[in-house]
């Protein structure tokens, strides 16, 4: 009884635990439409039937219920694969509708003859059509709610397909590729061939394949703060070694990877803004380095507060034209992983960009990714 109470109150679930094979049920409506059909109208009939033996109701001719079950049947049938898909899928219902009302019209003429016009003694024939229409009706509706429910059926078959296929495709996609172990492996090897002959090669190919190796990582794997904050780190040294001395770029963090280690993140976000500043920014200015400034503050309620600064002037020897793609997509990223537990903001001038982020992480905030 408190199961039951538990039940009524929305308070329990009741599982199917393999007892009832609901799979089964989803093969039959998806593969042989018209027989689930068919046999839900035969046996509304049966039911029918038993109701009027077990309470010792008349029946009428046999002729008028072979009328009536293979006339609604085929209403049944005309309304499931024609008239609703043409109304919600193709927004066609007219002439489908005049079909319909055309059946119906002949339906009732011949239902009319069968009974004979005695029966319309005590009965108006506008009566006898409205509850004719309403009957049908009734059972449309079922019939209706039975193709919303096929109709979820293919699209979540056709969800599964295109998941199976994005899967082999994800497959042949990384049989195409060379193997990341065998690329960093490769570069590891090179590196040790190359320390006797220059140890700053030797530390740049050592960023460099930390970069690569993080770029690898899976986006779905569980990520970290420090790992993120190496990447950028190793990506700033690596373009250091691309522009030489004229590139000024100034990193600041008051915190080591060690203590971020267990701060979740999502793979590349923070990348992404320092990408950009490569990209729409100036950093060969000697009057304006650009600058990341990262912080970690642990607030007096355990929350810690990570922050990051980015501050560089702007690209105006050529057109620029920014879509603002990579921080939308960050933002959205962010959004979607801490909520209201984050903040970015945006300042930008004719000569010079601003962004200023921050990420609250609670106390016993849990890891998202695992």
């Amino acid at each position: 009884m408190k199961s039951i109470l538990r039940q009524f109150l929305n308070q329990e679930s009741v599982t199917n635990r393999g007892r009832f094979n609901v799979e089964g049920l989803f093969y039959m409506v998806r593969r042989s439409p018209v027989i689930f059909i068919w046999s839900i109208w035969t046996a509304y009939l049966g039911f029918d039937i038993i109701v009027r033996l077990s309470s010792h109701l008349t029946f009428t001719s046999l002729k008028i219920i072979a009328l009536n079950y293979l006339v609604g049947g085929i209403f049944n049938q005309f309304w499931f694969f024609v008239f609703l898909p043409n109304l919600f899928f193709l927004r066609r219902w007219a002439i489908p509708l005049a079909l319909f009302l055309v059946g119906f019209s002949g339906f009732i003429l011949l239902k009319f003859f069968l009974l004979g016009a005695h029966v319309f003694q005590n009965v108006s024939i506008n009566s006898f059509v409205v509850l004719e229409l309403v009957r049908i009706f009734q059972f449309l509706l079922f019939t209706t709610i039975i193709w919303g429910f096929s109709v979820i059926i293919n699209l979540e078959n056709e969800k599964y397909k295109l998941q199976i296929e994005f899967e082999k495709l994800q497959v042949e996609h990384k049989s195409l590729q060379l193997s990341p172990h065998f690329v960093l492996n490769l570069i590891s090897q090179f590196s040790a061939s190359i320390l006797p002959l220059s140890r700053s090669l030797f530390d740049d190919l050592g960023y460099f394949t930390s970069l690569l190796s993080y770029s690898y990582k899976d986006p779905q794997a569980p990520n970290f703060l420090a790992e993120e904050v190496l990447a950028m780190e190793s990506y700033i040294v690596c373009q250091k070694r691309r522009f030489g001395e004229k590139l000024l770029f100034l990193v600041s963090k008051n915190f080591s990877l060690n203590e971020v280690k267990n701060l979740p993140l999502p793979k590349w976000v923070f990348m992404t803004l320092i990408e950009n500043v490569f990209k729409h920014g100036n950093c060969v200015q000697p009057d304006f380095p650009c600058m990341l400034t990262m912080k970690v503050v642990t607030k007096e309620n355990g929350i810690k507060l990570f922050t990051l600064s980015i501050v560089n002037a702007l690209e105006t020897s050529t057109t620029r034209h920014s879509t603002k793609f990579g921080i939308d997509a960050v933002n959205r990223i962010l959004n979607f992983h801490f909520l209201d537990r984050y903040k970015i903001f945006l300042s930008e001038s004719e000569s010079e960009f601003n962004l200023f982020l921050y990420i609250e992480y609670e106390r016993n905030f849990k890891n998202w990714s695992s």
